[in-house]
């Protein structure tokens, strides 16, 4: 009984002084260096800012200081009327699709396959990755590797052709609006980016994933 009300008490009196002074200021100087970095990127190789933005937002996410970019695609689109990060997280975030997708056609267990499936619709549509993340690639590293191959190959195809959004927003297909800008082919180009993120991500996490493999 004792335990019930002893055990959460003890970890508030330890962790929100933790957090307050250790964990919450070590987070936000290593978000500010990471949106440096990215900042330093774009301004000198889209190219290589696609690959490690890409292939890097999904590992930014799981840890949760993916935040402290966002106010600089936010700040890029009030300046400028566009931003070229933007486009990146949705390769990430398409990598994702693709991988959940390959899960799916690849395992046999039906509850790995259904939560697969969910994740490609759910992020198809809300663009909210981190059930499939959590309950998925962080579990299974090398799917997890195809989505980060995936989101690097795609966000340096988006680097390469210049691609931006006129908006920040999320990765999903609802957002695709985002696209459209003065550039007849940045829609294009974006959608061909879009596609290279999953089929790479799909293709290498189908040959990742073993047919016996379940939900953990």
């Amino acid at each position: 009984m004792l335990k019930l009300v002893v055990l959460p008490a003890i970890s508030l009196i330890v962790m929100v002084p933790l957090t307050m002074l250790v964990i919450g200021p070590l987070g936000v100087y290593a978000g500010e260096a990471i949106a440096f970095v990215v900042n330093w990127l774009i301004e000198r190789s889209s190219v290589f800012a696609g690959v490690l933005v890409g292939g890097g937002w999904s590992v930014l996410v799981s840890m949760g200081i993916h935040w402290a970019v966002n106010p600089i695609m936010i700040n890029n689109i009030a300046q400028n009327g566009f931003d070229y990060i933007c486009p990146f997280t949705f390769a990430c975030n398409f990598a994702v699709i693709g991988c959940a997708f390959g899960v799916f056609l690849k395992a046999r267990d039906q509850k790995l396959k259904s939560f697969a499936m969910t994740g490609v619709v759910s992020i198809a549509l809300s663009a909210i990755i981190e059930p499939t993340l959590f309950g998925m690639l962080v579990k299974n590293k090398k799917v997890w590797l195809a989505q980060i191959i995936g989101g690097a190959v795609g966000g340096a195809f988006l680097g390469i052709m210049k691609v931006v959004t006129t908006a920040f927003t999320f990765g999903s297909v609802t957002t695709f609006p985002a696209f459209v800008s003065s550039d007849p082919m940045n829609f294009a180009w974006a959608m061909v980016g879009m596609l290279i993120s999953a089929v790479v991500a799909g293709v290498l996490s189908f040959a990742f994933t073993g047919k016996e493999d379940q939900l953990a």
